[in-house]
């Protein structure tokens, strides 16, 4: 008997059944689409208990699959697991999801079912977690994936209610008051981050526990977190944005204090010296929970599983999605201390390489969008894109810089919509 590689994924029609693995043959005429039961054991059998992904070309049932696979809610995108032996396969109806516009970066454009299975399975051999619906629920469930171990202690809390009133200071997004003349002559470089939240899930330490609030005064970088602290000794220029990015938005700041996560706490008291604490909601005990996640996303992208094809968009969803989805409640984690601190370490690495472009040669971006920033240099100055690539840090890895564009002026000031 032929040996036949074990699917990850298979779409079903009336024209055929399809695999990812580019298998194809007639559907079986006692299978009926819409009995969803025997369609699901029928899948089990094909994926040989591993975890897959049918997509069925019928509307969706109305009727339960039987009392042995069991569900949340019957969706268009619906997970069911069978309690007799743990098989989970993740279903869903391609009609549906098309009425809907639903397919996602994944499926959008799939010109057909074979096409269909071909990516769904590509994607979980790429990421090693089987799509399910959306990016950011797929890398919720990835991330989750990476910590089977159920004893006490030995997985992190997955979910913990916000702190009410505390947030981060998210994502990057200003433009210099001070923008260069239309008639102007020289050019806008425009550096951009390679996997800028990517970076941040590998490298952020979140809080393994719930935060506990603590007012020693005393600020540690090893707790993860928030931090309450006075914002009378920073200078102005670093929080006005007349000049140079601002480090976070004044917006934030009450009664002359403002909360902030760990990293930013960090780089704060980097740039005036000291920090004065006048309150906190901490864990001490911090980890880095989506390194391994992160890491497994990063060998992807690197071409180690090969060629990422039509998936690498779903790639790129899945980390940058993942860090908004934490934050919200009803999900298979609810974090909202772990976004804060993904986002704010992936804005002060961004902050500190364009600190010291400003050490190095006096000139600060005049535009910052979450993970580019635009620099103008007029002519007659001898700072080359290469000179500032230098200073920055340019290269591949999640996290540096690259120079993805070269404007001139009106160009940029169009780009940017400025009049």
């Amino acid at each position: 008997m032929a040996a036949y590689p074990t699917p990850k994924a298979v779409a079903l029609s009336p024209d055929g059944v399809f695999y990812d693995t580019g298998r194809a043959h007639p559907l079986s005429e006692r299978l009926d689409l819409d009995d969803i039961g025997a369609v699901l054991n029928g899948a089990a059998l094909a994926f040989r208990g591993e975890e897959g992904v049918v997509m069925l070309d019928t509307l969706m049932p109305t009727t339960a699959p039987g009392p042995e696979w069991t569900y949340t809610h019957l969706r268009p995108w619906t997970t069911f697991t069978r309690e007799e032996d743990q098989q989970v396969l993740h279903v869903g109806w391609w009609p549906e999801l098309g009425k809907a516009h639903k397919l996602g970066p994944l499926l959008d454009g799939c010109a057909n079912l074979a096409e269909v299975a071909h990516r769904l399975g590509r994607y979980h051999a790429l990421t090693g977690t089987p799509w399910r619906y959306t990016a950011g629920v797929t890398g919720c469930a990835a991330l989750r994936a990476r910590y089977t171990d159920p004893r006490p202690g030995r997985q992190p809390f997955w979910h913990h209610r916000p702190i009410k009133g505390i947030r981060g200071s998210g994502p990057l997004i200003w433009t210099c008051p001070k923008q260069p003349d239309r008639d102007l002559a020289g050019s806008v470089f425009m550096f951009d981050i390679n996997a800028m939240y990517l970076a941040g899930i590998r490298n952020g330490r979140v809080a393994w526990g719930t935060l506990k609030r603590h007012q020693s005064g005393n600020f540690d970088p090893d707790w993860a977190g928030y931090w309450e602290i006075d914002t009378a000794r920073i200078p102005a220029e670093l929080l006005d944005g007349a000049e140079r990015p601002p480090i976070f938005p004044r917006s934030h700041i009450h009664k002359g204090a403002v909360w902030v996560t760990t990293p930013m706490a960090k780089y704060v008291g980097e740039l005036i010296g000291s920090l004065d604490v006048l309150d906190a909601y901490v864990c001490e005990n911090a980890a880095t929970v989506g390194r391994t996640f992160a890491e497994r996303l990063m060998a992807a992208r690197n071409g180690d599983f090969g060629d990422v094809g039509e998936t690498g968009l779903a790639l790129k969803r899945t980390y940058a999605e993942t860090v908004g989805m934490v934050a919200r409640e009803g999900g298979s984690i609810w974090r909202a201390d772990w976004s804060h601190t993904w986002m704010d370490l992936s804005r002060v690495n961004m902050l500190r390489r364009t600190d010291r472009l400003g050490g190095y040669h006096d000139v600060w971006p005049i535009a910052v969008q979450t993970d580019a920033a635009y620099y103008f240099v007029g002519d007659g100055c001898d700072l080359t894109p290469e000179r500032m690539a230098e200073v920055l840090g340019v290269g591949t890895a999640p996290g540096t810089f690259k120079n993805a564009l070269t404007l001139t002026v009106p160009e940029y000031r169009a780009k940017m919509r400025l009049r």
